[in-house]
Order: structure tokens, then sequence, then C-alpha cells
């Protein structure tokens, strides 16, 4: 694995456990069902995606941006 899919990856694990802060007015669920076979076996196994919706200004969102 090279050091620009290695650091992509750590990136995402970061981004995806980070903790929630402030309010969010709106959270999305959603589930799928998906089959799955291995080895001639084949389960049903279940994905719950969930999202959270934070409203901010354009202001704010451009200050922070070039703050990093």
């Amino acid at each position: 694995m090279n050091q620009m899919m290695l650091s992509t990856i750590i990136d995402n694990i970061k981004w995806r456990t980070r903790p929630l802060s402030g309010d969010y007015p709106y959270v999305y669920v959603d589930g799928i069902f998906l089959k799955h076979s291995w080895s001639r076996l084949v389960k049903s196994i279940q994905k719950l995606n969930t999202s959270a919706v934070r409203f901010i200004s354009t202001a704010t969102y451009s200050r922070q941006r070039r703050e990093k």
C-alpha cells in the first residue's frame, strides 16, 4: 500500500470518527439489505447509514476554509 493511499484512509477514519458538536436540525437515517456470498454460502447483511446536517452561514464557512 502506498503512502498516499494510507494517508487518505487515515484522514477518512479521523473525519468519520470525529465528535459532533453543536446543533444538527436534520438527521437522515437510511438502511439497506444486501446479499453477500462467500464460498457458496449466501447471507443477508444489513447496513445502516446516518447523516447529520448542520447549517452554517456562507461567511462562517469561508472563514473556516481559509483557516485550514
